[in-house]
């Protein structure tokens, strides 16, 4: 029931416009209460690990200083901020606190359900991270062939003739298609091994023919193929950007046990160069009006950008430890815009969700956010580094760290989720193969008689 849950808030996420409105948090919150009371139900005992506690205790850390920003113990702010606290919308963290518990119960959802299943949790996510992805590109394939130009919830008023699917957003439907084509070249590779998933032993490897592996799952390399596709009907630049990175650590980073050697290491990042030239080549003749979006990169054409980010380090500077609340972006931007800032615009975010930060819990908040991801990414991977899954763990960061820093849309619970999916379950699963290994090198000290090694060892039975 728990996994069910948890693979239903993937899929049904996107559905939702992406899940960023009230009530879909709400309907996903739901589903992170059931998988949570059925795990408890289940296990009856519950463990949590350190990094989970860790989350928990940061999020309250940034609930309790959004109730400082609201609370009336401030001195009076400047003009036209004339008010008594430093949120300009002094209710609006209650929504916020809200959002970031339903994030941290989730990543305790998917703790537990990891723990439970170590080897068989991560492919699940990523097959429901599939069927989201497939689901979308439907959507959106029906979408062009109807020219409905809508989002199955409302008619577009943006974004008209890219594809959207149920996202309404171009570079949120290109981040997921390119989760979903990690996903899918992961699962195409790894279920030709005898560690498809973290908790197998990774140092061994048995090879399969080409010739089987496209025949036996051939659909995983052929769904890649399609969602990059997708991708570019999108016409995201950020999207297809985050494609290209993605690919290069995908294939430039898995490690191959037995191979180690620093000339196949060096041929492995050649040839994720390649692979990343030749998607690149192969966008630039299918698609053309994508590489024209690349080639005319104007001032209106790339949503003011740096005018935007200018704005933001203006708004910044002027409360860089208090900041100015949650949902007081839109107020700020207009307040401190540049002269060539776009005011008529809707900023509801700089496009930068760093910047974001600062606006809304000022610089010392963000840069602690920003250890803790970076010190998160490094024990995610360190964990992972002798693993075969190396490769996806990567990539996902890649991205994730990449489209944080020209977009907003990363923050959206159709692929965050997905996103902390992932990591949360590898790593739980590298946690489980590394105290089996430990165990299994403690057995095979104690079964062996100090001094007594190679192939006469006898074993010692529970005699001094």
């Amino acid at each position: 029931m728990a996994q069910f849950c948890l693979m239903a808030e993937i899929i049904l996420a996107p559905v939702m416009l992406g899940g960023g409105r009230p009530w879909a948090i709400a309907v996903l919150a739901i589903l992170t209460g059931v998988g949570l009371i059925a795990m408890c139900w289940r296990i009856r005992t519950i463990s949590l690990p350190r990094y989970v506690i860790g989350v928990w205790l940061f999020a309250a850390i940034i609930v309790i200083w959004m109730i400082i920003q609201a609370s009336p113990v401030w001195p009076d702010q400047a003009f036209p901020f004339d008010v008594a606290f430093v949120a300009l919308y002094p209710a609006a963290w209650i929504n916020q606190t809200f959002d970031i518990i339903w994030l941290c119960a989730t990543v305790t959802l998917i703790s537990l359900i990891a723990q439970k299943a170590p080897n068989g949790g991560l492919l699940a996510i990523l097959h429901a991270i599939v069927i989201a992805c497939t689901l979308q590109m439907v959507l959106a394939l029906g979408n062009a062939v109807f020219d409905a130009q809508t989002t199955f919830w409302f008619a577009k008023t943006a974004h008209i003739g890219d594809w959207t699917g149920s996202l309404a957003n171009r570079s949120a439907f290109g981040g997921l298609m390119g989760i979903g084509y990690i996903a899918s070249i992961y699962l195409f590779v790894a279920l030709h091994t005898n560690y498809p998933h973290a908790g197998a032993d990774a140092g061994t490897r048995h090879h399969v023919p080409i010739g089987r592996r496209l025949d036996q799952s051939g659909g995983y390399l052929a769904l890649a193929i399609l969602f990059v596709a997708a991708l570019t009907q999108s016409h995201s630049r950020l999207a297809f950007v985050l494609v290209l990175i993605a690919t290069f650590f995908l294939i430039g980073f898995a490690r191959h046990p037995g191979r180690s050697t620093r000339a196949w290491h060096w041929g492995k990042l050649f040839f994720a160069g390649f692979c990343v030239i030749g998607i690149g080549l192969v966008a630039s003749v299918s698609v053309p009006e994508l590489v024209s979006r690349f080639h005319d990169l104007t001032r209106f054409d790339l949503i003011q950008r740096d005018d935007a980010w200018a704005t933001a380090l203006r708004a910044i500077s002027d409360r860089p430890f208090t900041g100015f609340g949650p949902d007081s972006i839109a107020l700020v931007m207009g307040h401190f815009a540049t002269p060539e800032l776009n005011k008529d615009a809707n900023w509801f975010s700089t496009h930068n969700l760093w910047l974001d930060g600062a606006i809304i819990f000022g610089v010392p908040v963000v840069l602690a956010l920003a250890i803790t991801v970076i010190f998160s990414a490094t024990l995610i991977m360190r964990a992972t580094w002798n693993q075969p899954f190396r490769g996806l763990v990567i990539a996902v960061i890649s991205l994730f760290l990449t489209s944080t820093i020209f977009d907003w849309v990363i923050g959206l619970p159709a692929l965050i989720l997905p996103v902390v999916a992932i990591l949360g379950a590898g790593f739980e699963a590298s946690i489980a193969r590394h105290r089996a290994s430990s165990l299994s090198a403690g057995h095979a000290g104690q079964a062996t008689r100090p001094g007594q090694t190679g192939p006469h060892a006898v074993a010692d039975h529970g005699h001094p």
